[in-house]
């Protein structure tokens, strides 16, 4: 087995992926919330 270093700045996609600093949401976190307190079914499911 032969094993080789590739250093970051040669792995692009690497290097890309780890520039990755946050997802955006398609959904705000506050419209989750609401949505998930106005769910009858998920409060049911919750208890």
């Amino acid at each position: 087995m032969d094993i080789n270093h590739i250093s970051i700045a040669q792995h692009l996609v690497a290097d890309a992926l780890f520039r990755i600093e946050e997802v955006s949401a398609a959904v705000s976190n506050e419209k989750l919330e609401r949505h998930q307190k106005e769910d009858a079914e998920l409060e049911r499911l919750l208890q």
